[in-house]
């Protein structure tokens, strides 16, 4: 979307460029909007369920996107599609802390954003590749849902870990020198 959307409005639609950055910028302010949002909204709903809405909007947006000439809907879709992004991108990174905790946070994040990097670039290789065919940037949106399609699927699919067992010190420990009484019962 950051990458083609400009492209798409003006090339695609024959929208303004001066019409097609507004809606950048859009984009941009309500992805923020999204983060504070869901600062507020992240505890206290399933954020799992969060994340894949806001996969379901995204799709939404490509396909409007791919289909729609009317420059309000679009400009719309790009506002909505910020707002999702904003909305889903903390969440993910809630999701991760409490499925994995905070011992090895880095290193899931890290291999997380990897992927998500894997698609930032070969996602507007595809739309290029796509739009450069007969079908022009509808192709290209619409071959970029698979991959909304396949995260929304992801975030229905996983489930929470099971939580841990405590662990218990033996009951009968002697000789520990921790100035513990003994349980009721048990030979001290």
């Amino acid at each position: 979307m950051n990458l083609h959307l400009v492209p798409l409005m003006t090339h695609g639609r024959g929208f303004d460029l001066a019409i097609a950055g507004l809606a950048v910028a859009g984009m941009s302010v309500t992805q923020l909007v999204g983060q504070l949002v869901t600062g507020i909204v992240g505890d206290r709903f399933d954020k799992r369920r969060l994340a894949a809405g806001c996969m379901v909007l995204q799709t939404a947006v490509l396909v409007v996107l791919a289909l729609s000439s009317n420059l309000v809907v679009v400009f719309a879709a790009a506002m909505l599609h910020g707002l999702a992004w904003g909305l889903r991108g903390p969440a993910m990174n809630a999701i991760r802390a409490d499925y994995f905790g905070t011992r090895a946070f880095g290193t899931i994040t890290g291999w997380s954003m990897g992927f998500v990097s894997l698609g930032m670039v070969g996602g507007p290789l595809l739309v290029s590749v796509f739009a450069e065919g007969p079908g022009g940037y509808p192709v290209g949106f619409l071959a970029a849902t698979a991959a909304t399609v396949a995260g929304l699927v992801a975030f229905l699919v996983v489930r929470p870990p099971r939580p841990h067992e405590p662990v218990v010190a033996p009951a009968a420990a002697t000789g520990t020198g921790c100035g513990c009484a003994a349980a009721p019962g048990s030979a001290a």
